[in-house]
């Protein structure tokens, strides 16, 4: 008992003391708003920071400046969307007056019983903070606010600060205030919503990007089931109101917000680089000055918005992106739909092989365009790869290999290389791996959760500029209150020697005139391409499609895929549409300029090597220095890097292993030929003149000759001859060092 009654005065000491502490924090907090509130307020921001985020393109020119639409009076805003804001942010805002001491006293005992701490601002603070103050977390900005809020609600009106505050937040995908919101994210007029719409419009000003209704339905949606519970509690509605409802999300871009993906993609650049939250940014007066070309803007959009290139255009989510090699500035980035680059990932397939597979594997001096691999089918240990349609060349270059994008020879070479080793240059460029991709089936692209579009623009940017990565950025510099907080000075990281990245490069021209990228073929000058086409099921279906290209100066990708995730066309490959999008792009680039040759490493050298062991033993032996040019092919070489054996066949045509033997009424001569040789086998006696027994080609090896004996025997004997040859360039026979046997000597 006495237990019990000591439980019960400690917890009435608590609750007194804590009575006490919110009351007296309260008094003070109200007394020093009182004493701090003196003298006139300048309240003209309130209405100045609407779309206070400034994005500004490569000359300048404010680039987020298309129409928006504010609200004017508060007869604008239908009463459910008033009511959805008040319910879930500020329910007592019509009766307090900007602060709201049972909310404040609520959070203050929630804090001290180590809860959760709940937000105590009305939205006459949120509108104040967002406006007219820093996001600093500081009692004295909090002290500012809250003055600044009570002096507020004596100025204005209720209604006229739902206007402000309605039209200064922030909703993502480049939407400020809520009328734009509700026609970029459902197409409607304010006056056109339902009930379960403005749940999801309250709900989504907590974060802009999680709760963000394109990039993240669900999130969006449970916010929304949220906000309707907290209406529906507070009796502004019942379920009958909304259980009806449709929420459908318009995710379309069209010419009046031809820079929203560019725009919405530079303020998340900008988040991630000032490290604070994006809806944090748009508030705080920031000047972004990107690298936004609008010519190269305005081609992409023209491009990806013409309908001959798709099979089915209302099915097909398509976007495209052009980089500055030199600076590894993003110039401009178009896609139908709504993406967030930092966090849109998609499977790679074979656009991938350059990178992971071709690269690492000549950079560690494994490999050569020209080493031979056997592409038939094969199993690695369990794991066995087909090439598109089941199609194999058997013994081919690695250049080959590449042009046509066959399967087998790349995981082939990541075999060799490993896969840590690839995935080690590869982060180099910033590729992220989960712990999954362990396998060789990434050399087809095979990830668990893919690659970012920067990523892979970032990769092929690297080989145009001889190995050298820089991350590709949109954003310039950064200023806050006209104060510089970031310029962007690159330092390039050393990925791939400069001859890994001009032999991968080479092969890639090769492929954009004769392989899977040849609808680039009449372009009148050099670019490097790579398609890339994700299968589904059998084939039937693809998921993404792809062509990367590069020129010394640019980099450009164009993507395909399905609305959602649904598969695509079979006939959408990488190698079509992409290709041909790619290829108007590229000539819209260059249309009064050519691009500059790519540069040819120092270190190169052009060597000769022997074409039978290359054809025949597939091979790579350097040529002799008295070998016919017809018997080689020249190849360039990274002087560091040489073949290790030489051919000498032309250099000693002596004959090896030269054996006659008799038996019975024939002569057996044996030798070891040069397949690269000819060989002619003459007879004669002292009263005959030599003959050709017989003339000798494509002989390879140990090789036996039975000749009949032309006498039984003679005087002054038989003689035998072989003679190794050739034809060189200019026709004449060079002949070999003669070996010659005797009847008496067998």
């Amino acid at each position: 008992m006495k237990a019990r009654t000591k439980n019960i005065i400690k917890k009435t000491t608590i609750a007194i003391l804590v009575t006490v502490f919110v009351l007296t924090t309260i008094i003070f907090t109200s007394l020093a708003i009182y004493i701090y509130i003196s003298g006139d307020v300048d309240f003209s921001m309130l209405d100045s920071h609407l779309g206070v985020a400034k994005v500004y393109d490569k000359d300048g020119v404010l680039c987020n400046a298309q129409a928006h639409n504010y609200i004017q009076t508060f007869d604008e805003i239908p009463s459910q969307l008033v009511n959805a804001f008040v319910s879930i942010e500020d329910r007592r805002f019509f009766k307090h007056h900007g602060l709201d001491y049972k909310r404040i006293g609520g959070a203050i005992i929630n804090n001290i019983k180590g809860n959760r701490i709940q937000g105590a601002s009305t939205i006459t603070q949120q509108l104040i903070k967002n406006t007219m103050l820093t996001s600093e977390q500081s009692y004295n900005r909090k002290l500012k606010e809250a003055k600044l809020a009570v002096k507020l609600e004596k100025t204005i009106s209720k209604q006229e600060i739902l206007v402000k505050y309605l039209n200064v937040l922030y909703f993502g995908s480049g939407q400020y205030g809520v009328k734009n919101a509700a026609k970029r994210f459902f197409g409607k007029e304010l006056n056109q919503l339902n009930v379960s719409e403005c749940a999801m419009l309250a709900g989504i000003v907590k974060s802009p990007t999680k709760y963000n209704p394109i990039n993240n339905y669900d999130n969006a949606l449970q916010r929304a089931e949220i906000v309707l519970d907290c209406m529906t509690q507070q009796g502004y509605i019942t379920p009958d109101n909304y259980k009806n409802d449709e929420i459908i999300i318009n995710n379309e871009l069209n010419e009046n917000n031809i820079y929203s993906n560019y725009v919405e993609n530079a303020l998340y650049e900008v988040a991630n680089i000032l490290s604070i939250d994006l809806e944090e940014i748009v508030y705080r007066g920031v000047k972004i000055y990107t690298y936004l070309d609008p010519a190269k803007q305005n081609t992409l959009f023209n491009t990806i918005q013409d309908r001959r290139y798709y099979v089915d255009f209302d099915a097909t989510d398509c976007c495209s992106m052009i980089l500055d090699n030199s600076t590894s500035a993003i110039e401009a980035y178009y896609g139908k739909r709504n993406h967030n680059l930092a966090t849109f990932k998609r499977q790679p397939a074979s656009v991938i092989k350059p990178l992971i597979a071709y690269a690492p594997s000549i950079d560690m001096g494994y490999a050569h365009p020209m080493t031979m691999v056997n592409d038939v089918k094969t199993d690695f240990d369990g794991y066995s790869p087909s090439n598109y349609h089941d199609n194999y060349l058997g013994w081919t270059s690695l250049k080959d290999a590449l042009i046509f994008s066959q399967n087998v020879p790349a995981v082939q070479l990541l075999d060799i290389v490993g896969v840590e080793n690839a995935k080690n240059y590869m982060s180099k460029m910033d590729f992220t791996f989960d712990p999954k991709d362990d396998n060789l089936s990434l050399a087809l692209g095979g990830m668990t959760y893919g690659i970012t579009f920067t990523q892979l623009v970032g990769g092929y940017a690297t080989l145009a500029r001889g190995g050298n990565y820089s991350r590709p950025t949109m954003v310039k510099s950064i200023y806050i209150d006209d104060i510089l907080q970031y310029s962007h000075n690159p330092t390039p990281t050393k990925v791939f020697d400069d001859t890994t990245s001009y032999f991968v490069t080479d092969m890639l021209i090769e492929t954009a005139k004769s392989g899977t990228g040849k609808k680039l073929n009449t372009l009148d000058f050099d670019v490097a391409c790579k398609t890339g086409t994700a299968a589904y099921g059998d084939h039937a279906f693809n998921t993404d499609a792809y062509c990367v290209a590069y020129t010394k100066q640019h980099t450009i990708l164009s993507w395909m895929g399905g609305i959602d995730n649904t598969p695509l066309d079979g006939t959408v490959t990488g190698g079509g549409q992409p290709t041909l999008m790619t290829k108007t792009i590229l000539s819209s680039i260059y249309s009064s300029s050519k691009p500059t040759k790519f540069d040819k490493p120092s270190n190169l050298v052009t060597k000769n090597i022997d074409k039978y062991s290359y054809d025949i033993e597939h091979s790579i032996v350097l040529s002799g220095e008295h070998s016919p040019i017809s018997k080689t092919i020249a190849v360039e070489f990274d002087a560091r890097r040489l073949p290790s054996v030489t051919d000498t066949t032309y250099e000693d045509m002596s004959i090896k292993d030269f054996i006659c033997q008799v038996q019975n009424d024939k002569i057996s001569v044996s030798f070891t030929a040069n397949p690269r040789l000819r060989y002619a086998l003459y007879y004669r006696n002292i009263v005959s003149d030599e003959v050709l027994l017989q003339d000798l080609t494509d002989l390879n090896g140990k090789t036996t000759l039975d000749i009949d004996r032309t006498t039984k025997s003679s005087l002054f004997g038989e003689k035998y001859t072989l003679i190794a040859y050739y034809y060189d360039d200019q026709g004449v026979k060079i002949i070999g060092k003669p070996e010659t046997i005797y009847q008496w000597q067998i």
